[in-house]
């Protein structure tokens, strides 16, 4: 039986699009139909969006997903496939989508003074969560969207933040599942980096990374543990060995090696930690760090699994771009090497690897093939020093 995937993507998806489009009353005929976004999550849903031009009208976006989602989704079936689709932005799990995305109700929940709202959406993984950027003059806001029955945690986890002088601002609660937040202060540390790597400015110290992540609030400690990304080695091998498949015996034997490797380590105490502890998570004024942003994965973990993924992704952009970070190598051993000094190398070097192999899949081979490389250095010092 045809997958779902191979339905949405193949070359009867735009006659499938055309259907949910009459489904949901779209009557004028949907004209050119394009395939924009791919949503595929393995052993879970598929979504795929399209982009249509009724006949005299104006473009409209109709979303379908072999997802088993509530109105105003549709139901459809084809070639055996069952499935639904609904009109962008009435996502049947985000419902506070919609408002997010006007900007007469933004002004409402910034204030009578936030004239002139300009919207934009940042980012969107369907039935999920979404981000949304309001501009009010120069001053710039944040929606987060996520479904209602997952946002109490997300929420108090922003608040958390933000108590302890860490997290961007919380400006308002203004409907379930929505939260709307101030910009961070100063710059992410990647546009930090760049201007280091142009001789433009000076970085703070590895010791200033270790400081921050001491200021981490002790209320974060009461919300559920999250598995690290080198906890779920075997899921984020499986990902890189079919996005290089040629690689994949190999790729295997890697996420096993980082698995023995930290099964022998030492188990460490839970601290509060960020959860995805990265340099566009992290943002630098004149004086040092000032916020943490997308704190949606906080809570208690190690404080070696959020090292590793910085010097996880640091270790990838060289590679990425290196007109912006060709002089990045030494700021990542550098920082290992002041990490390594207060945790167990081993496990820290064994977590990047880890981290490293979680970025294969997703990404042009090129890069794909880059970051494997470097996944084996890593292992390669994590085995022998």
């Amino acid at each position: 039986m045809t997958t779902t995937l191979a339905l949405l993507t193949g070359p009867d998806a735009a006659g499938v699009a055309r259907l949910a489009l009459a489904a949901l009353g779209q009557r004028r005929g949907a004209g050119a139909v394009e395939r924009r976004r791919v949503h595929h999550r393995p052993g879970a849903d598929t979504t795929v969006s399209f982009a249509a031009t009724p006949a005299g009208g104006t473009e409209v976006v109709v979303l379908v997903t072999d997802a088993d989602v509530p109105a105003p989704a549709v139901p459809l079936e084809v070639s055996g496939q069952s499935l639904r689709a609904w009109l962008h932005p009435l996502d049947p799990r985000l419902p506070a989508l919609g408002s997010a995305l006007d900007p007469r109700e933004v002004r409402g929940w910034l204030g009578p003074a936030a004239s002139g709202v300009r919207i934009d959406l940042l980012s969107y993984r369907p039935l999920r969560r979404a981000v949304v950027r309001a501009a009010v003059g120069e001053r710039r806001f944040f929606v987060k969207v996520w479904r209602p029955e997952r946002a109490e945690g997300l929420i108090a986890r922003h608040r958390a933040l933000d108590a302890a002088g860490l997290g961007p601002r919380v400006v308002a609660v203004p409907a379930p599942g929505a939260l709307v937040i101030a910009d961070a202060e100063g710059v992410p540390l990647a546009t930090r980096l760049a201007e280091w790597n142009a001789h433009r400015a000076t970085l703070p110290e590895p010791a200033a990374v270790l400081r921050l992540l001491e200021r981490l609030p002790e209320s974060l400690l009461r919300f559920p543990v999250r598995a690290s990304w080198s906890d779920r080695v075997d899921f984020h091998g499986a990902a890189a060995a079919a996005a290089l498949p040629d690689h994949a015996d190999e790729i295997q034997g890697i996420a096993g090696q980082v698995r023995r490797l930290l099964a022998d380590r030492p188990e460490t105490a839970r601290v509060p930690t960020h959860g995805d502890f990265y340099e566009a998570n992290v943002f630098v004024g004149p004086a040092g760090f000032t916020t943490l942003i997308d704190v949606d994965t906080a809570g208690p973990g190690r404080r070696v699994d959020d090292l590793a993924c910085l010097l996880g992704h640091l270790a990838v952009l060289p590679d990425l771009s290196p007109g912006h970070y060709h002089r990045l190598p030494e700021v990542t051993q550098a920082w290992a090497a002041a990490f390594e000094r207060v945790e167990d190398p081993v496990a820290l070097r064994a977590r990047v690897a880890g981290v490293l192999l979680s970025l294969v899949a997703g990404t042009t081979r090129p890069h794909a093939l880059a970051r494997l490389d470097l996944c084996r250095s890593w292992l390669y010092r994590a085995e022998n020093g």
